[in-house]
């Protein structure tokens, strides 16, 4: 038995002491395990979260900013950085990341930063640790990276008259716009090898015999495609005219299907028309009224087509006319001539059945429409006169080869190659045909948007290898002429432009568009602000090619692309 006043020992405080000594030796083990823990996370870096594409922008000690761009097609952690504080230019560098989150970086002198590494920190953020001694004059501290943007090269934006969106079209044929008084209206011919005159002048020939026929009242037809599906209404009109020196040639030919479905898988409506054929033994001048009626049936065709507008999606505004040889040829005509302005030979036999005047074509009342350019190709003028300062603001696009022997590039009678030279400088004192050249520098002497595509050495239908193959000038003449009704159509429908702030690397977006995404070319867009009206552009220095990109959206809910070229 225990004896009075004997104490029992305090338990609780043994307890304690123990509990002490067992928290301390855990915690040591915690402050050994925790290293090896963290390191090995950082030996699992893979870059995770760490955006492909992605703008990443953070300040420096010195109050300038560090840009940091991962590269978009990479599956490595790698792309370029700079260090910006408001030039113009900037120099930027390769880097990488490796496993550990060690980052190769070169300074701004071309010096390799030394023991750079990347963290990924709270709120997803990451955090570039520079440590002291690394020769780029940082010193030590820890850059924090804000995700900015992701690049955006405006793929992703559907670009209607620009990309292809459209796979299948739909095609309304034979549709008669009109009738009139001629000799025929189309003479389809198997395609002619370049260069086989001996059969062109067979069939030139043939032709002018049936000219000697009888004239006749004949409907007057048209082709009309449009894109198949898709919202977006109303689209421009692209009228074609066929060539075949106004003897034959149809509505349907190689080159109007390749032209059609190019443009129509873009997003506009093409119509291709059948004109008045032939040309009657009456001298050189006989051309002129072969010419002028070509002209009536094309006007007599647009009011058709402008007449039916709500049936086919047109715009009125949005009237653009092309053509090939004669076809171009009718196309320039058509554009240029006013009713004061007729061939002289014209003018004494209008009151004949067969030549109305110029406003009453197949007597028809011009409807209101807007010839907003016009594509010629190895076309010309009869007289380049009619082209005056109240055309000046009509846009032009002139293609043509330059050894051109049936249309010529510069002036002179068509054909010339089956032409002695006696004889064809006898003619020539009368009567010439003005091509593409020669209609340049006129334009340009009135100061009209006119642009030219030479084709040196190649003849008559330049697109046309020898044996009769397409060749790659198809290609040129398509993306050119796709470049100019995008930049008529666009400042059309989306009515906005990019300008640059007065001294400095700052671009605004001014007119009615909302601005959607903005995009540099030979640089990076480092801000964007008053609502993405604004983006300053920090310029690759060396870059041999800038261009400042915005996509908009139009009134209408279009997405439009706008470009300035910027030195």
């Amino acid at each position: 038995m225990r004896s009075d006043g004997e104490t029992q020992p305090r338990r609780p405080a043994c307890f304690f002491l123990s509990s002490m000594r067992i928290f301390l030796i855990k915690l040591s083990l915690l402050s050994l395990v925790l290293p090896v823990f963290f390191s090995c996370r950082e030996a699992r870096f893979d870059g995770s979260g760490f955006r492909p594409g992605g703008v990443y922008r953070g300040r420096l000690a010195d109050g300038r900013t560090l840009f940091v761009v991962r590269s978009a097609d990479s599956l490595r952690v790698s792309g370029y950085s700079f260090v910006y504080d408001g030039g113009a230019e900037v120099a930027p560098v390769s880097f990488s990341v490796d496993s550990t989150g060690a980052v190769a970086l070169r300074a701004e002198a071309g010096r390799r930063l030394q023991g750079l590494r990347m963290r990924r920190a709270w709120g997803g953020r990451w955090v570039l640790a520079v440590p002291r001694g690394n020769g780029a004059g940082w010193g030590k501290q820890r850059v924090r990276l804000e995700f900015f943007y992701a690049l955006d090269d405006g793929s992703r934006y559907a670009l209607p008259y620009k990309q292809e969106l459209y796979g299948r079209m739909t095609e309304h044929p034979d549709v008669e716009y009109g009738h009139a008084v001629g000799y025929y209206a189309s003479q389809p011919t198997d395609s002619i090898p370049h260069g086989d005159r001996e059969q062109l002048r067979h069939l030139i020939v043939k032709d002018l015999a049936r000219s000697m026929g009888r004239r006749a009242d004949m409907p007057l037809c048209l082709d009309v495609y449009e894109p198949e599906g898709g919202a977006v209404s109303p689209r421009p009109l692209v009228v074609f005219l066929h060539g075949g020196a106004f003897l034959f040639g149809d509505k349907r030919n190689d080159l109007q299907r390749t032209f059609t479905e190019h443009l129509v898988r873009r997003g506009y409506v093409v119509a291709s028309v059948n004109y008045r054929l032939g040309i009657s033994f009456g001298g050189l001048f006989s051309v002129e009224r072969t010419v002028y009626r070509g002209v009536q049936d094309t006007r007599a065709a647009l009011d058709y087509l402008i007449t039916h507008a709500g049936e086919y999606r047109i715009d009125p505004q949005q009237i653009y006319l092309s053509g090939s040889s004669a076809g171009a040829i009718i196309a320039l005509t058509t554009t240029f001539m006013d009713a004061d302005e007729v061939f002289d030979s014209v003018e004494r036999r209008i009151r004949r059945d067969d030549l109305g005047v110029l406003g009453r074509a197949a007597n028809s009342e011009s409807e209101k429409y807007r010839i907003a350019g016009v594509v010629s190709m190895w076309g010309g003028l009869i007289e380049p006169q009619v082209v005056t300062r109240r055309d000046a603001h009509v846009p032009v696009l002139l293609f043509h080869g330059t050894a051109d022997d049936i249309v010529p590039c510069e002036s002179g009678l068509p054909f010339q190659v089956g032409l002695d030279s006696k004889l064809y400088d006898r003619l020539s004192e009368s009567w010439q045909l003005y091509g593409s050249a020669a209609l340049y520098r006129h334009m340009r002497g009135l100061n009209m948007p006119v642009e030219y595509v030479p084709f040196p050495g190649y003849g008559h239908e330049p697109q046309l290898s020898a044996d009769g193959s397409v060749n790659a000038n198809m290609d040129t003449i398509l993306a050119r002429t796709d470049r100019f009704l995008y930049a008529r159509v666009s400042e059309h429908f989306a009515p906005c432009a990019i300008g640059q702030v007065p001294g400095g690397v700052t671009y605004r977006l001014e007119g009615k568009c909302r601005p959607v995404a903005w995009m540099a070319d030979g640089g990076l867009v480092v801000d964007v602000a008053d609502g993405k009206r604004s983006a300053t552009v920090a310029w690759f220095a060396g870059s041999e090619r800038r261009r400042v990109r915005v996509v908009v959206e139009s009134p209408g809910g279009v997405y439009f692309e706008k470009v300035a070229a910027c030195g």
